[in-house]
């Protein structure tokens, strides 16, 4: 193995170039050339093959089922209402909880028209007071009435639907929206999932719930583990993305499967690579 890694030998050459060449026997040992310096370039060469031999290990254990690319599950919140942004003070990057207000729109009109309704609830009651089925009659009306404003000024709200991360903001405080507007996107990154796309062979040993071992490769060319699990499998082949081809899989067939992963330390982001060991 040693022997055919021409890198390491041209290092060991051109550091010493005549204990090189006299351990392998190509020049004579002279009298001035000190057993130690033999010795010394003996453990290189032997500490130099245990090295190789480890990479060489540690790269075949490398070998994972299979590859894919990590996506969060992304939401995008639209206006329940029309008029003005009164307030709307999101930024990208920031992390929401559920239920969390993050804006309203303008909601005069519709306060305005809900006064009027009790208002007039309040006046015909006073008129008729006598003729209790007709009153009771219009109270419903006027009950109804009401709660549909009630529905509607509840709408003027902006409530986050989902904890996460706000990844796109698509509106400003003091814009006109009309119902149905995009306002923002977010995605709980706490919770990755990699779609990974598996060779045909090997769907047969996979299941949903399933435990797994997803690997990503940080900044520093380290390899984090993370635990995941299936949840989803293709029922439908597809031919192996290009990208992902070699020679001898141009014409095998794969399967698409869904991991999830708990991202615990906010290293995984949309859109990375990463590889998965399926537990047997």
């Amino acid at each position: 193995m040693f022997l055919k890694n021409p890198s390491i030998l041209g290092g060991f050459f051109l550091c010493f170039p005549q204990e090189f060449a006299i351990y392998f026997g190509v020049l004579p040992k002279k009298d001035y050339f000190c057993e130690n310096k033999i010795n010394m370039l003996r453990k290189c060469i032997i500490l130099a093959m245990i090295a190789v031999s480890v990479h060489s290990c540690n790269s075949s254990k490398a070998r994972h089922d299979a590859s894919g690319i990590f996506e969060a599950t992304e939401i995008i919140v639209f206006a329940e209402a029309s008029g003005r942004l009164e307030v709307f003070d999101l930024k990208e990057g920031v992390r929401l909880a559920k239920g969390q207000q993050v804006g309203y729109i303008d909601s005069t009109q519709l306060y305005l028209k809900k006064m009027q309704l009790l208002a007039a609830q309040k006046t015909l009651a006073a008129q008729i007071d006598s003729m209790a089925t007709t009153v009771n009659g219009f109270d419903e009306k006027f009950r109804s009435l009401i709660e549909q404003v009630n529905d509607e000024l509840a709408k003027c709200r902006i409530v986050n639907p989902v904890e996460g991360t706000v990844l796109s903001k698509y509106a400003q405080t003091e814009e006109i929206v009309i119902t149905g507007k995009a306002l923002y996107k977010i995605a709980n990154l706490r919770e990755m999932f990699l779609w990974a796309n598996v060779p045909s062979g090997q769907l047969e040993k996979l299941s949903v719930g399933q435990e797994a071992s997803v690997y990503v490769t940080a900044s520093d060319g380290s390899s984090r583990k993370y635990p995941g699990k299936v949840t989803w499998i293709s029922d439908k082949a597809a031919p192996m993305p290009k990208t992902m081809q070699t020679q001898g899989e141009r014409q095998e067939l794969v399967y698409v499967v869904k991991i999830a992963v708990a991202n615990t330390d906010g290293l995984i982001k949309n859109g990375m690579f990463g590889d998965v060991g399926f537990a047997r």
